[in-house]
């Protein structure tokens, strides 16, 4: 049976706990690029990364007996755009920026999707969940509190790439919520997802000067699966789940990101980045604890 076959789970505010597990693989690929120490280029990344995704994708449409075609073509499609246009951005901003201050700038992303998430509602005259609106401007602050991105002499170019990456993924969370209203399989979504990433690798490897690795390089292969475990739980997520419960544990990338920085790269937190880690666990233990009591059939509050 497909991953998303009804469409009325698509109400479950439970699957938004999803998307703090994608932030966990989220930083966990992040660790293993800093470990390669921009060693690896990019096409082999997202080419080791995204072609099992495929692989596994397609299989799993294959032994659900589901169509490869899609109906909801225009969805996919923005989907597809969105999402590696996000990627190539923050990787070119965070070459050539500092990487708190790229990283900052990617995660407005919440911002802007609870932005767009409201006008739309109050267009269609819906009502929206209130007590979790406070907690995302509050989690950005937290965010703010562990980067301490400084932009006195950062060029306004690249910053500007890094904040157009964080707009992409926005728009790319918010296909991936209309897929699920849909009814869009998720393995459906991943594998044109996945494709478009490989196709993008395949079109960057004539342009790249760095040596390529050997695919059996245990980097690669850590980044292949948390690859997998992260598109299954950051597709699920969005699909099913809240729009801003979602945007609340999209932060929750930030703690396990300074996690493995002080497990595994020795990293020292200042007063500033202790008070940030706590309002960002703060907000998202007060988001878990509002979800708890949230009846899951409330209509119009997605």
């Amino acid at each position: 049976m497909s991953l998303n076959m009804n469409p009325s789970r698509n109400t479950n505010p439970s699957y938004s706990l999803l998307v703090i597990c994608s932030g966990f693989f989220a930083a966990s690929i992040t660790a293993c690029l800093n470990v390669a120490n921009n060693e690896y280029c990019l096409s082999q990344i997202l080419f080791v990364r995204y072609f099992p995704l495929a692989l596994i994708s397609y299989s799993l449409l294959k032994h659900s007996h589901v169509s490869i075609k899609t109906p909801n073509a225009l969805l996919t499609t923005i989907r597809c755009l969105c999402g590696i246009g996000a990627v190539v951005l923050f990787i070119e901003a965070a070459q050539n920026i500092p990487v708190i201050n790229a990283q900052t700038m990617y995660y407005t992303a919440p911002l802007f999707t609870s932005l767009f998430f409201c006008l739309h509602a109050f267009n269609q005259k819906r009502s929206v969940w209130l007590k979790i609106l406070p907690l995302i401007p509050l989690g950005f602050f937290g965010v703010l509190l562990v980067n301490r991105p400084s932009f006195s002499e950062v060029g306004f170019g690249y910053s500007s790439a890094a904040l157009l990456s964080a707009l992409f993924l926005s728009l790319a969370s918010l296909s991936l919520k209309g897929l699920g209203k849909r009814g869009e399989p998720s393995e459906r979504t991943i594998f044109y997802f996945s494709l478009t990433c490989c196709i993008t690798a395949a079109v960057l490897f004539p342009l790249e000067s760095k040596p390529y690795k050997s695919f059996l390089d245990p980097i690669f292969i850590l980044l292949a699966l948390f690859t997998v475990l992260q598109q299954f739980c950051v597709t699920l997520g969005w699909g099913r789940g809240s729009t801003l419960l979602n945007c609340v544990f999209q932060f929750s990338g930030v703690p396990f990101a300074v996690m493995f920085g002080v497990l595994l790269f020795n990293e020292r937190l200042g007063l500033s980045a202790i008070f940030g880690m706590a309002v960002l666990l703060a907000s998202e233990l007060v988001a878990v604890l509002i979800m708890q009591k949230k009846p899951h059939s409330v209509n119009g509050k997605k």
